[in-house]
């Protein structure tokens, strides 16, 4: 029998932990959630070893979902683990059904789905694989719409060079141009809420004067 990999897991609404399975011994809830505090807020995927584990987390829609795996086994089977979780609650609570659960409510009837899916994961490492290659290409699929919707912006730069050199100058200066681009807009943002904020200065100035 293979040595277990992973090890604990949870699904949470903000900090409130409504489900939670532990297949180890070790108390990771304590590290789990102070690790949470540490997602950036624009991030959807984290990830961070500590010691011989990973904590990998989902966030989302005001719900986070948590796994701790070995560091040895890399980030692809806890994350497609997370994927697989995550479909599961949705698909069960998804909508309000699970804004007003309490802590651990979810304890019983969700961590068996937890542990369920802890097993699936490590007996099935081909499944890991295959679910990954279907992503990649789902995504190569997806970059090959963007370029064909935009390609009445793509051929000009082909017709113009046929060198590939030239291709290459003339993809650059597009992007230099569209970076300027952002941050001029940037500085005009930046101008407006100045004027804004000396303008409420000089009304509050004169509003104590009087």
């Amino acid at each position: 029998m293979k040595p277990r990999s992973i090890h604990y897991s949870f699904v949470a609404r903000g900090t409130t932990i409504l489900a939670e399975y532990c297949a180890s011994s070790v108390d990771f809830r304590k590290a789990a959630l102070s690790y949470l505090a540490e997602v950036p807020p624009d991030q959807s995927v984290f990830s961070v070893t500590r010691g011989p584990h990973t904590f990998n987390y989902f966030t989302g829609g005001g719900y986070n979902y948590l796994v701790v795996a070995d560091e040895d086994i890399g980030n692809q089977i806890p994350f497609v683990y997370l994927e697989r979780v995550k479909g599961e609650f949705q698909r069960s609570y998804g909508g309000s059904r699970a804004s007003k659960l309490t802590a651990h409510s979810l304890d019983d009837q969700f961590g068996v789905v937890l542990k369920m899916q802890m097993d699936f994961c490590m007996e099935n490492p081909q499944e890991m694989d295959t679910h990954v290659h279907s992503k990649l290409r789902s995504h190569v699929l997806e970059v090959k719409s963007i370029l064909m919707d935009n390609i009445d912006q793509i051929l000009p730069l082909a017709r113009t060079n046929t060198d590939a050199d030239a291709i290459a100058v003339r993809a650059k200066e597009f992007y230099e141009s569209q970076k300027r681009r952002r941050r001029k807009n940037r500085c005009k943002i930046g101008m407006i809420a100045l004027f804004i904020s000396l303008l409420l200065g000089i009304r509050v100035i004169h509003y104590l004067g009087e």
